[in-house]
């Protein structure tokens, strides 16, 4: 029975010790933890902001060359494809005009506070 506990101690030890150092790794590897989650972070929102983008000015591109294939905006209107394109444009308009300026304003306060941001990022982890 001693030999036994004198393994379980053992073992306990050795796990302790293993968690100890892992904690210490943690906390020596957080500062860089951040500023990685941060430039990720803003990355991602960059990203966004560049797709949104993208899709408005295809929805412009495909309104200019619908204008100039009816010289009539009456004419487009009748058409089949009219009824595509308002659904397109507000599909676009809606989904990535709200993940742009979301996408925005996250990425500003990134930049600007980004102390704060990280505080934000934490509690709605917790949540």
């Amino acid at each position: 029975m001693k030999e036994t506990d004198k393994q379980l101690a053992e073992i306990l030890k050795k796990g302790l010790e293993a968690a100890e150092k892992t904690g210490n790794f943690v906390v020596e590897q957080a500062p860089d933890l951040i500023q990685q989650l941060i430039v990720w972070k803003t990355c991602e929102y960059i990203f966004l902001i560049i797709i949104s983008i993208a899709f408005m000015f295809s929805l412009y591109k495909w309104h200019k060359s619908a204008m100039k294939r009816y010289d009539d905006f009456n004419d487009f209107c009748n058409k089949s494809e009219f009824f595509i394109y308002c659904i397109y444009a507000i599909v676009v308009i809606i989904i990535f005009g709200i993940a742009l300026f979301s996408s925005f304003f996250d990425l500003l306060h990134i930049l600007l506070a980004p102390k704060i941001w990280l505080i934000e990022y934490a509690a709605n982890l917790i949540k």
